[in-house]
Parts: structure tokens; C-alpha cells; sequence
């Protein structure tokens, strides 16, 4: 059925025809099976009787989901990623004000002196390339 499937859909992996000469059932018999599936009719397959057009949804589906949750992780690890980094630099109230200055939020006065008395000398520090290239160098010397 999944050989069935993937021909329809004009997919080709590389273990493909080593599972087509293990199927039980003659080419004249696996391309009737196929023939049916392109008519997207509802077609037997053993003793279950399969909807085509079903079963090329679902596997659409179950693709463009395991599509986006790679690219949600992926985006996921980033922020993980950017938000241990942070928490290695500054407390929690730090970041906080740090993300409002970012975002354009309106910051209290108190928020103010302290962003420019003790966050913005953090971040002066963290944007010299010399100690950027001086880190990643010592980094990748573990």
C-alpha cells in the first residue's frame, strides 16, 4: 500500500525497489492496485478496503505537520538558544528591561538609569568584535 502510495505521488526513496521485489504479488497485479489508486477510487487492499482519496490526505497532513514541527523546534532551539545566552549575562530583571528597550515598550524612570548605568555598559561589552572573536576563538579551544 505505502509502495502504492508513494508511486501516486511521484516519490522516490532509494529503498524502494528492494522492497518491490518483496512484495507477494505479481507487477501485472501491483500496477492494477496502482491504477485503481489514480482513479482515487475506494480499492481493496488485502481484506481492508482503502479510500485513496483519504489516504493521500492523511499523508499530506502527517507530512506538512512533521514539516512544520521541525521548523517550529528549529525556531524553538533559537529562542532556547538566545535565552540561556541572555540569562548567562544578565539577571531576570535585566532581560526584562533589556526586551522592553527592544521592543519600544515606554520604561519608568528607575528603568532608565539603571538601563543606561548597568545594561548599557553590559551590552557595549558584548557588541566589541575583538572580545566576540576572542570568545568564540577561546570556545572553540575546549
Amino acid at each position: 500500500m505505502s509502495l502504492i502510495l508513494y508511486e501516486n505521488l511521484g516519490l522516490e526513496f532509494l529503498w524502494m525497489k528492494e522492497i518491490r521485489k518483496q512484495i507477494p504479488f505479481s507487477n501485472e497485479a501491483f500496477s492494477k492496485k496502482l491504477k485503481e489508486f489514480k482513479k482515487e477510487l475506494e480499492f481493496r487492499f488485502g481484506t481492508t478496503l482503502i479510500s485513496a482519496t483519504r489516504l493521500i490526505n492523511i499523508f499530506r497532513n502527517y507530512l506538512q505537520s512533521k514539516e512544520k514541527t521541525f521548523e517550529e523546534i528549529l525556531s524553538q532551539k533559537e529562542e532556547l538558544s538566545l535565552e540561556y545566552a541572555l540569562s548567562q549575562i544578565f539577571s531576570p530583571r535585566q532581560k526584562e528591561i533589556l526586551l522592553k528597550k527592544l521592543n519600544g515598550e515606554i520604561l519608568s524612570k528607575t528603568e532608565k538609569e539603571y538601563f543606561s548605568r548597568t545594561i548599557r555598559k553590559k551590552v557595549a561589552v558584548l557588541a566589541n568584535e575583538k572580545l566576540h572573536q576572542l570568545a568564540k576563538n577561546l570556545n572553540n579551544k575546549r
